[in-house]
């Protein structure tokens, strides 16, 4: 997990990936989710996993019933659709392509909901208690348990004969590579 992410993102991400894992990609097809921006949004397989993280974490009659109650509490529709995200601790693009899904909001979405900067968000959070660390990176390094995790399921695969020492090596340089890549520190 990108820790460098705040927790909303971490928590769309894990849901899109559990996706990817019930439904692998075909051997011919592209792996993993590195696309161009435009290929990316475009590309069937991710709608279906950002379709599947929407559902699993914004289930229909509750995001109904949340709508519902908040908007009687909540006067400003972008106020309305921040603490539907902090209730659901996703971010808030999901919140709303989610609300335009289920007929909630009506496609095309108003200015006034799509025009909300991070900073507007942080001060509703303040404004009404919300649980402000959903918006917030942790910043905790989980490389070396990670690489640990990654050596003891290699050398259990290496003892079924399923893989090499040397793709086993190969494979935790690649982590370590990457994890500096983005900031982190390369454990042994």
């Amino acid at each position: 997990l990108n820790s460098a992410m705040p927790q909303v993102n971490i928590n769309f991400a894990v849901a899109h990936e559990l996706y990817h894992i019930f439904y692998p990609l075909k051997p011919e097809s592209t792996q993993g989710d590195i696309f161009v921006v435009d290929s990316y949004v475009d590309n069937p397989n991710e709608k279906m996993a950002n379709g599947f993280a929407g559902m699993l974490l914004m289930p229909q009659r509750t995001v109904e019933s949340a709508f519902h109650y908040f908007r009687e509490i909540y006067q400003k529709p972008q106020e309305l659709v921040i603490r539907l995200m902090e209730y659901f601790s996703v971010p808030y693009m999901a919140i709303l392509i989610r609300l335009v899904e289920l007929d909630l909001l009506k496609s095309p979405v108003p200015e006034e909901y799509i025009d909300v900067t991070e900073p507007e968000i942080r001060e509703v959070f303040l404004k009404y208690s919300l649980n402000e660390t959903l918006l917030n990176p942790s910043g905790r390094n989980d490389l070396k348990p990670l690489l640990l995790q990654v050596h003891a399921e290699g050398k259990a695969l290496i003892a079924d004969g399923l893989l090499s020492e040397y793709q086993l090596n190969q494979s935790m340089e690649r982590i370590r590579t990457i994890a500096q890549k983005i900031g982190g520190t390369a454990y042994e």
